[in-house]
């Protein structure tokens, strides 16, 4: 039996929108506290606002996909 002796691991990269700069005279100057300010304040307002309208409007569109299927008419056609 081979023994293994150099393994590698790939582990995914997660990259956040503060790792990039949104404002290229800001990279020019080494002032990177308001790309970062800027960047958590969009952070915060997609997993807060955002995330949960989107959650809710697609909730709500399967929950009335099923319905409308469930109904008598669509029960056993193939076409609607």
């Amino acid at each position: 039996m081979a023994e293994v002796t150099d393994v590698t691991v790939y582990t995914a990269v997660e990259t956040t929108t503060s790792e990039f700069n949104l404002n290229s005279s800001n990279a020019a100057t080494g002032n990177d506290t308001f790309t970062d300010e800027m960047s958590s304040k969009l952070q915060y307002v997609i997993w807060v606002y955002l995330l949960p309208v989107v959650l809710l409007v697609g909730i709500v569109g399967n929950v009335l996909s099923i319905v409308v299927l469930q109904s008598r008419a669509f029960r056993h056609t193939t076409t609607g």
